[in-house]
């Protein structure tokens, strides 16, 4: 008869590779997060009852060079729920993350009616700040997640019959580096091994859309975003349907030029990667845009969010939330009002 839940005591081990999720990963984790780490919570059998992975790496906060940790696929199973392991286990990466890693400030990427997440991250927030004396912790902005089917989308936006603008598909990692760095520098957390996202397996390159100046009648980027090959890392689902598609691949970290007509060539260009993707095989596709109606820049893209709530099957709403772990500057985000997401973090 096993030990009543009062007695067990877990071990706690590191691991590098195959934690039990509902992640179909297909590459080592070495692979995607050179500097990520695991804690897997054994029982007394050698089962496992929890898991927790953080990602380290350095990165651009408030404008200078800093480093963040991203604790994520936090899963306890079912029978040793309640128990405070979850919350053990993101301890114990924060701490080591801090104290060996010397991490300036952690983040996390939560969906706002995850109420279990939520109410983990309250319960950690409330034990940092009585034990520790952290300062509270910050929500800096929010972003929307819409998911739909590549052909529903590619029949309600076909593409331009006479469009002179230029699509490319940048493949090389340095071509990608150079265009998004002058476009997301002064971003928060904007990473410093950029070169390295673009390298990554998951990585499906940077997509541009470009036309001339009609000033200088110089090619000019006009908008572009970065592809993530999300199919390669868990099956996408919508809630209450039996949907299922590893077929996904996700787009974020938008820009385009700030004008009537660079939102007009982000529409484009959102057509161009869809039509093309869907012929490469892909069937669903994750929009990963900015939501934050405090953000002046933000707030552009409330147009194309309302277009494409329209064929949206999954909708929903990240907030991004920094914790104070080390360094207790806040964040300024009226003046680096924008966040680079990076798709290492979530894996979504």
């Amino acid at each position: 008869m096993p030990p009543s839940k009062r007695s067990i005591t877990f071990v706690i081990r590191e691991k590098k590779t195959k934690l039990i999720s509902e992640f179909v990963f297909k590459h080592p984790w070495e692979s995607i997060q050179p500097r990520g780490s695991s804690l897997v919570a054994e029982d007394y059998k050698g089962d496992v009852a929890g898991v927790a992975r953080s990602y380290i790496y350095d990165c651009n906060v408030n404008g200078e060079a800093s480093s963040t940790s991203y604790v994520f696929l936090i899963r306890v199973h079912p029978d040793y729920r309640r128990m405070s392991l979850a919350i053990y286990l993101t301890a114990r990466l924060f701490y080591r993350d801090v104290t060996e890693a010397d991490v300036q400030y952690m983040t996390s990427w939560v969906v706002v009616d995850n109420n279990a997440s939520l109410g983990l991250q309250d319960r950690i927030a409330s034990v940092g700040k009585e034990v520790y004396g952290m300062p509270d912790s910050e929500i800096i902005g929010a972003y929307r997640c819409l998911g739909c089917f590549t052909s529903e989308f590619c029949s309600r936006f076909p593409l331009p019959m006479n469009d002179s603008a230029i699509f490319r598909h940048v493949a090389s990692p340095e071509v990608a580096s150079s265009i998004v760095t002058p476009q997301y520098v002064e971003s928060q957390f904007f990473p410093h091994d950029l070169k390295a996202l673009f390298a990554s397996p998951l990585n499906l390159g940077l997509f541009t859309i470009s036309a001339k100046n009609p000033n200088t009648g110089v090619e000019e980027v006009m908008a572009s975003i970065i592809g993530w090959n999300s199919g390669d890392v868990r099956i996408s689902s919508f809630r209450d349907s039996d949907f299922r598609s590893d077929g996904a691949f996700l787009l974020c970290n938008p820009w385009f030029h700030p004008s009537t007509e660079g939102r007009a060539h982000f529409r484009q260009l959102l057509a161009h990667v869809c039509h093309s993707m869907t012929s490469k095989g892909f069937k669903f596709v994750n929009f990963f845009l900015p939501n934050d109606q405090n953000s002046a820049i933000q707030k552009m893209y409330a147009p194309v969010i309302q277009q494409l709530e329209k064929v949206a099957k999954m909708n929903v709403t990240w907030r991004a939330r920094v914790w104070y772990v080390k360094n207790k500057t806040r964040l300024d985000m009226s003046k680096f009002s924008n966040i680079f997401y990076d798709p290492r973090q979530t894996l979504i």
